[in-house]
């Protein structure tokens, strides 16, 4: 007891360094979903569009309006040249690339041969750990948006052709 009389400010660093460090740790992991709204994700559409049954398609635009009006985090619509050197010298955390034939490559299934549409995924795991592994839940959270815009607007797309081949049928 002589040596804690004597040092107790030691003590009480031993004591205070764990605790400010636990709360530091729990305050950086403590309902981070909410903190998601701070992740920037640039999109960028590079797809042209296609040509179907005569009328224009572009899965890249439908899928940037549909993800664009989610607010769950800060979804940016960016150029390609913003991403020239990497994604490391972006303020982004992620970025998701629609291929410019996304478009062509989802509507060749119609001819029966079908291709999948490519978007390609980037992520900076230095800028924030935390947020690069919830960027796999993004991912995934952008890969069914993705699904759902294109299965909608390819259905649209396919019957409405359908629908216009019944008319023309009667007539």
């Amino acid at each position: 007891f002589e040596v804690v009389k004597k040092n107790k400010f030691m003590v009480l660093g031993i004591i205070l360094i764990p605790f400010l460090y636990a709360i530091l740790y729990v305050n950086a992991f403590w309902d981070p979903v909410n903190k998601l709204e701070n992740m920037r994700i640039a999109v960028i559409n590079m797809d042209e569009g296609t040509e179907y049954d005569g009328e224009e398609v572009n899965y890249g635009d439908t899928i940037m309006d549909r993800i664009t009006d989610d607010d769950t985090v800060q979804w940016t619509r960016e150029e390609p040249s913003t991403f020239a050197n990497g994604i490391e010298n972006t303020d982004y955390n992620m970025a998701f690339v629609i291929d410019k034939d996304f478009s062509k490559d989802v509507m060749a299934a119609a001819d029966g041969d079908p291709i999948q549409g490519e978007i390609t995924y980037m992520v900076d795991k230095r800028k924030n750990f935390i947020l690069s592994q919830y960027g796999n839940m993004i991912r995934s959270t952008f890969q069914t948006e993705v699904s759902q815009a294109i299965s909608k607007e390819y259905t649209e797309t396919i019957y409405g052709g359908l629908q216009k081949m019944d008319d023309s049928l009667r007539e």
